[in-house]
């Protein structure tokens, strides 16, 4: 069976290693790309499921193969200043744990680390093919695209092509999501610390990402809300009056504005059609908090192999695939339904948006429920792998977080509190 895999970005390299190691051995995949086209450079807090991704596609090994990537430890997120009681990192408060560690990697070497391993471990199977696909289409029994003139049928295609140039009604675009543009500064001071910052300011957040060769900032806002100058002009004085610890950020080696993109909200209203697929950010965009992405990714991907051997019709998948992208949406407006510690006009219609979300989820409703114990919360989790969906030990995770409180119903969480000793880590 011959599988393509078109783009060599973030969603087409996570697919070719689930597509390599998770597939029979009858799986043949090209990993269609062209190796000039530029990558965005975003993307680069990966949480405990990409390490064992790596691990089971290419080999990786702590620490020897982390200065390939340039990469760090990650072992949590710091969520600062969404509510009055988030110190982080004067105290504990705010800080938000893995179960498992992860990584932050440089997203710019990526190809060349991860290219050359699959085809050492898995040239029997894998293949890399540089060019660009004109179009690609299908009948019943096969799928085709043209390249260089060139026609080439395989029995599966999966578009990992990045933002389409258009949109056509196969997509939708949801209306509860809140950030939709970014201005990136980058330290070149490397990253030392081990945790993903994501600290809301007065139109937005920002996070803070350390790889070991810089550090990058990314200052994220919506740009119907805020102007692009405004937003240029905040990341500046944002970075140089925040309490981040002073050893995270050497002005003297920050690059201000290194860039500056916006991006649309929208959702493929399917994840397979036949013998065509999408992943990666031809499937969906949404926004950068927690990373979540690239778990998707990795799912979608490894249901697909399910998909290629019969074992999961297309309706199933796509059933699965809407469910994911739900709970994905409510996930998301949990962060923003009670707004921040900033009383501004971004606030006050991020928050109104996501309120109206977290009302409207029956995912929140099971995760509220009465019913609901921290016994089932626990059984459901498994800290091997994160799962699309935001199970409630999750949500209730962010819940202490944020101190919402909505869970002193449950007698083993009504007392749990983020009020912890100072913090000597900074």
């Amino acid at each position: 069976m011959r599988i393509a895999v078109i783009g060599g970005g973030t969603g087409g390299l996570v697919t070719a290693m689930v597509m390599c190691s998770r597939s029979p051995e009858n799986l043949k995949i090209d990993l269609i790309h062209d190796p000039n086209s530029p990558i965005i450079g975003v993307g680069e807090s990966l949480s405990h499921d990409f390490v064992q991704l790596l691990r089971g596609a290419l080999q990786f090994q702590f620490p020897f193969d982390m200065k390939e990537i340039n990469a760090t430890i990650k072992h949590g997120v710091a969520l600062v200043d969404w509510c009055e009681s988030q110190n982080f990192p004067e105290s504990l408060n705010g800080y938000l744990s893995l179960s498992c560690q992860g990584v932050h990697a440089d997203t710019y070497s990526w190809r060349s680390f991860v290219l050359p391993r699959l085809k050492h471990y898995w040239g029997h199977k894998f293949k890399e093919v540089h060019g660009t696909v004109d179009r690609f289409w299908q009948d019943s029994k096969r799928a085709y695209l043209s390249m260089n003139g060139e026609t080439h049928e395989y029995h599966y295609i999966i578009d990992c092509r990045g933002i389409p140039q258009e949109f056509d009604d196969t997509y939708e675009s949801p209306e509860s999501i809140v950030i939709n543009s970014a201005i990136i500064n980058v330290c070149d001071k490397p990253g030392d610390w081990e945790w993903t910052y994501h600290i809301a300011h007065p139109n937005g957040w920002m996070f803070g990402i350390p790889v070991s060769n810089r550090s990058s900032w990314g200052y994220l806002y919506n740009n119907k809300v805020t102007t692009k100058e405004e937003a240029i002009e905040d990341s500046h004085r944002f970075l140089r009056e925040h309490r981040i610890p002073r050893q995270h950020i050497d002005y003297d080696k920050l690059r201000d504005n290194v860039k500056s993109f916006s991006w649309p909200h929208y959702h493929s209203k399917k994840f397979v059609d036949g013998r065509i697929l999408r992943n990666g950010n031809a499937l969906y965009t949404y926004e950068p908090l927690h990373g979540y992405g690239v778990p998707l990714y990795t799912t979608l991907a490894t249901l697909a192999v399910e998909y290629f051997t019969y074992d999961m019709s297309e309706d199933e998948l796509n059933n699965q695939y809407t469910t994911y992208l739900s709970s994905f949406r409510d996930f998301i407006a949990f962060h923003y339904h009670r707004g921040s510690i900033h009383k501004t006009p971004f606030w006050d219609w991020a928050s109104e948006v996501s309120l109206n979300q977290v009302q409207g989820s029956e995912f929140m409703k099971i995760c509220m429920s009465k019913d609901f114990t921290l016994e089932g919360a626990v059984q459901m989790d498994d800290p091997w792998t994160t799962s699309p969906i935001a199970h409630p030990m999750f949500i209730w995770e962010l819940d202490a977080v944020f101190d919402f409180g909505y869970f002193e119903h449950l007698p083993e969480l009504a007392h749990v509190k983020k009020i912890l000793p100072k913090n000597n880590c900074c």
